[in-house]
């Protein structure tokens, strides 16, 4: 298949036209958009080529949530600075079966092959955002995308987004890169396309600790006049020597796909990634390095931990597709070879992948992946199936299933730590089952979804911030409900989530909710559209977390935290496909002056002002 891809040189030149099914969606999206009325720009992603969807200038949709974590979908808990290590607020499954190292607190910010986007568009596409944090030049969020078509069929997309954070606290910075770069050509007379992905991600957090425990941040000495200055300058546990992560991995891939006859879909994927995930600290001689480090302080010259990767993947799979019913079959092989400073791990997973849909008219739609692991991934096991329901034209309701076997990470069976190992653990394979079903109600804007389900065997930490498998069933269930509404030039939206453990071993949040009241109008003859609105973040945590920086690790913490609503007050105004937006955030702080933890030891920003501008543009 690759000796095809480079040999196939005849394939037409590209026009610029699209077909029906990419003008229609266009269309379709137009009337929210501000797109003028000859530019075609749709685009899709290698998850799912049929799911196109379409480029909208939509008027200023969640537009002042310029960060994934400030979204509902998207929301974490993290240490305060932007682009810090974060945790979900919310469970989610793994919904995987492959060997997974572990470190995972860069995820939000992370770039996977599944997000880069490949368009079909009829002129070239630029989106430029930019946010500075207080007007100054070092703290700041950048990012960009574009894309063209060349000559020969070709279509180049760039996804590119950089944080750079200086922080307020003492020892407190953070770099954040992450770059998707797409190439892809397509010859529809001999059904054959094929795809180039670049992806780099680099992320680089100085670690402060947090503060001492000598310090009560809610005390009145630093929340009162003037002296509330001083609170940027408290001690922090790490501030001579602070510690340092370094996580840096590349992909390149490429994939093939064949049509034959119209029904058999041929698909090939090849790709390698390498990388490290790395923290050093030098100093480690004070009480308080032992209280943030607790028993991974096992070497007086300090802390150092070092793991490399390299990985290729190599996946087949034959497929049928027809009007209504779709059918794939697979083999995906991996190859990790893992050193943690001590040893190097050769680890071959290899996959049985099986896909199925069926689409019973227009009123229901059943969608099935099927996962086996027969290499050394042996034993583990993904079935993930939705059936979906049309039950009018305007109220749809799907059912899902998904249940899941899988190995723990290897950091959670054994760590290294400056040559040392600070653990063996000879842990069993994790189970989940999990249930639910959304309803959508597009007349009331409103989606409600419930889940019921159960974990067998997880893995956990303990207060010491070690790994340990639970040795009983974890029951629990989550219900999210979302709701818009608009009236006259008054929006109100609400998204929430309650979720409970029958062990609460992961210590997340019980009830989690956004907030949105908004004024909404034109000004100037309607070119100029306008909003003001108040954003309120609602947590209620029964129990609280504390942070490992060596790991990245989340962990039970017996300190607590006092109840915060957190708020933003903004203002959003558009001009043509021109945006900014100015808010505060942390609102709440200027009302009642007390401190905002969203992590034990970590607090967030005081009271601060950002802006943000965004610009499309089509030529």
């Amino acid at each position: 298949m690759l000796v095809a891809t480079l040999h196939s040189s005849g394939l037409a030149q590209f026009t610029g036209q699209m077909d029906q099914k990419d003008r229609a969606i266009a269309e379709a999206n137009r009337a929210n958009s501000n797109v003028p009325d000859s530019t075609i720009l749709n685009y899709f992603t290698l998850k799912d080529r049929s799911l196109i969807k379409s480029v909208e200038d939509t008027f200023f949709h969640d537009f002042e949530k310029y960060l994934k974590q400030k979204t509902f979908e998207d929301a974490t808990l993290n240490l305060g600075n932007l682009a810090s290590s974060s945790q979900r607020i919310y469970y989610q499954p793994r919904n995987s079966i492959h060997t997974d190292i572990g470190f995972h607190q860069y995820d939000i910010y992370r770039k996977e092959l599944e997000d880069v986007p490949f368009y079909r568009h009829n002129r070239p596409y630029n989106d430029l955002f930019f946010s500075p944090l207080g007007g100054g030049s070092s703290n700041f969020l950048v990012k960009a995308k574009f894309a063209r078509n060349f000559d020969d069929n070709v279509n180049l997309s760039i996804d590119y987004e950089r944080t750079n954070a200086n922080g307020i606290y003492n020892a407190q910075s953070n770099k954040a890169t992450a770059l998707g770069v797409g190439l892809w050509r397509e010859n529809k007379s001999n059904g054959h396309s094929f795809f180039l992905t670049f992806l780099a991600n680099n992320f680089n957090e100085t670690h402060n600790g947090g503060i001492t425990e000598d310090v009560d941040l809610y005390d009145s000495l630093y929340n009162i006049g003037t002296r509330r200055s001083i609170r940027t300058e408290i001690p922090v546990n790490m501030i001579a020597t602070p510690g340092i992560s370094r996580h840096q991995n590349f992909t390149y891939a490429l994939d093939n796909f064949f049509t034959v006859k119209e029904k058999l879909k041929l698909h090939h994927h090849i790709s390698y990634n390498h990388g490290y995930y790395r923290y050093g600290d030098q100093g480690i001689t004070t009480a308080q390095d032992t209280s943030v480090y607790k028993t991974y302080l096992i070497n007086s010259r300090g802390i150092r931990m070092q793991n490399n990767f390299g990985r290729w993947t190599n996946q087949v799979d034959v497929g049928l597709d027809t009007k209504s019913f779709d059918l794939s079959v697979g083999l995906a092989y991996r190859y990790m070879n893992y050193n943690n400073s001590v040893s190097t791990t050769h680890i071959h997973d290899l996959n049985l992948i099986g896909l199925i849909g069926l689409d019973i008219k227009e009123f229901s739609e059943l969608r099935g992946r099927v996962e086996l692991g027969i290499g050394s991934n042996v034993g583990n096991i993904l079935m993930d199936g939705q059936l979906g329901f049309q039950l009018s034209k305007e109220i749809d309701f799907s059912a899902n299933i998904l249940i899941n076997r899988y190995d723990p990470m290897l950091i959670q069976e054994e760590l290294i730590i400056t040559t040392e190992q600070l653990f063996d653990n000879d842990f069993g394979k994790t189970n989940e089952l999990r249930i639910g079903g959304v309803l959508r109600i597009a007349p009331a804007n409103l989606d409600l979804e419930f889940t019921s389900g159960i974990l067998d065997n997880p893995i956990a930490y303990n207060r010491d911030a070690l790994p340990y498998q639970v040795d009983n069933n974890i029951e629990y269930i989550q219900a999210k409900a979302s709701h818009r509404l608009f009236w006259k030039f008054i929006g109100l939206e609400n998204s929430v989530i309650y979720q409970s453990f029958s062990d609460n071993v992961f210590a997340l949040p019980t009830v989690f909710g956004i907030h949105n009241i908004y004024l909404q109008s034109t000004l100037f003859k309607k070119r100029l559209n306008g909003q003001v609105g108040i954003i309120l973040y609602n947590y209620v945590q029964n129990d609280n977390l504390s942070f490992l920086p060596v790991t990245g690790t989340f962990y039970p913490s017996e300190e607590s935290i006092d109840k915060y609503y957190y708020t933003e007050l903004y203002a959003n105004f558009k001009v043509d496909r021109f945006r900014i937006f100015f808010k505060m955030e942390n609102f709440t702080d200027m009302l009642i002056n007390t401190p905002h933890f969203q992590i034990v030891d970590y607090p967030q920003f005081d009271n601060v002002f950002r802006m943000g501008v965004r610009w499309q543009f089509y030529d």
